[in-house]
């Protein structure tokens, strides 16, 4: 089983990175579809967007130790456990997927494959002043980790109304291979930091981040 990293933060939250090398036969193969699901693969036409998708199911039953994912989909997207109870969070960036599971906690994850791509796109997501206190110095890998948090909180908080660039703000981090720093998340005349962990391992950035 391609799980090239696993991180245990604590007892009741597990997350893993599955690097896919697999034929789609072979995920196929290795995991227990329910009803469901079936019919979401189904519908999937792109053969790279289905490796993706069942490595995500895949991962999600080894950090669960069962045979199937065993989960569902809200309206919005947001993949949830059918028997409701724990939290999960999934992401995928080329031959790379992402799962996130805790017991405990409202979770988000996002796993992003480093390119110059992020260079066209960082005015979407970031503010003026973000980009600033960014500066030239490792800029890619900033970008990156940015926007990754910002997903990640956005995957957490599952609220579509939340802007990246005028409702998120980051405390920018110096950067290390592993760490985490704050994000603030200012909405409907509320605000609320929380804490995003980062890990870099070449060739992606991955961030989660946790509602306690």
């Amino acid at each position: 089983m391609p799980v090239e990293f696993f991180h245990n933060p604590e007892t009741s939250t597990r997350l893993g990175v599955w690097h896919i090398s697999e034929e789609i036969d072979e995920l196929e193969k290795s995991i227990t579809l329910l009803p469901e699901q079936k019919e979401r693969y189904g519908e999937m036409k792109n053969p790279s967007r289905k490796k993706q998708w069942l490595a995500n199911m895949n991962l999600l039953a080894a950090l669960t130790e069962k045979s199937s994912a065993g989960i569902t989909w809200q309206k919005s997207g947001k993949p949830v456990f059918q028997n409701k109870h724990g939290y999960l969070s999934l992401s995928h960036s080329g031959d790379y997927a992402t799962a996130i599971v805790s017991d405990t906690y409202p979770v988000g994850i996002d796993i992003e494959k480093i390119s110059d791509r992020i260079l066209r796109v960082k005015e979407q997501f970031l503010s003026l002043q973000e980009i600033e206190a960014i500066g030239s110095q490792y800029q890619k890998e900033l970008f990156y980790l940015c926007w990754c948090a910002k997903e990640s909180v956005y995957k957490l908080l599952d609220n579509r109304k939340i802007d990246f660039r005028t409702h998120m703000s980051i405390d920018i981090p110096e950067l290390q291979p592993h760490g985490d720093f704050l994000l603030t998340v200012s909405y409907s005349g509320k605000s609320r930091k929380y804490l995003v962990h980062y890990f870099f391992r070449d060739p992606w950035v991955l961030t989660y981040a946790c509602s306690r």
